[in-house]
């Protein structure tokens, strides 16, 4: 019989839960002492933003090492434990820039194993348990509280972001996000954005009204 399903409603009003620089870098620290996948794994969402099955399903293929690039192509979930290759989400499959400490971090993880970039032990494919129990891992060697939870670095990365006065728009293409009324959430941190509308306010009232450039946006020009 045909049904239709209703999406529940995304809370875009809740402020996201991130970690602050020292802890993160606590985290990084930790993940390097233990395992390089577990680095991988940590730089991958708080570095990329990636999501957790777009973790998952990150081929080494989809890594440019030479132009320190990588593309979100799909995403993998499990079901009765089989992976289930599915479009990314928001289906927004963009390059993304490589930090250094991240491209460095992957060429040290490549293998001839298979096509993805991550592998669990035996040589199966990453599954929410296994990266999950990863975190864990990871909090316990950093002396953080246990959570295992993969997408507060994700949300880290976007926080980290605004706090350093990277713009809205930038961090909706590089978070995938597929409104920029997600990205606002985030957008309190960004320690300019009050005084850079002060700034613009004024800019367009000296010029008689209209749209002006962001200030912010002069000086990356030059």
């Amino acid at each position: 019989m045909p049904c239709t399903i209703k999406l529940l409603p995304v809370d875009t009003t809740r402020e996201p839960a991130f970690y602050d620089h020292g802890d993160y870098e606590r985290l990084v620290v930790a993940a390097a002492a233990l395992d390089p996948r577990f680095l991988v794994l940590v730089l991958l969402a708080g570095e990329a933003g990636l999501r957790r099955g777009e973790v998952m399903g990150l081929n080494l293929s989809d890594v440019d090492f030479v132009n320190t690039r990588l593309t979100v192509r799909r995403s993998v979930w499990v079901s009765r434990g089989n992976h289930v290759v599915d479009e990314p989400k928001g289906m927004k499959v963009l390059p993304i820039p490589l930090t250094p400490r991240l491209l460095d971090a992957l060429r040290a993880v490549r293998h001839l194993r298979g096509e993805r970039v991550l592998y669990t032990d035996d040589g199966s494919e990453l599954t929410p348990k296994y990266i999950r129990n990863w975190i864990e891992k990871i909090e316990k060697k950093a002396n953080m509280p246990v959570t295992g939870r993969l997408h507060v670095l994700r949300h880290t990365f976007a926080s980290h972001a605004a706090m350093a006065g990277v713009p809205a728009m930038t961090i909706k293409e590089l978070a995938r996000h597929s409104t920029l009324l997600t990205t606002m959430r985030y957008m309190h941190l960004s320690p300019s954005a009050k005084d850079e509308g002060i700034a613009m306010l004024a800019k367009s009232r000296a010029a008689g009204g209209g749209v002006v450039t962001s200030p912010n946006a002069e000086g990356r020009r030059g």
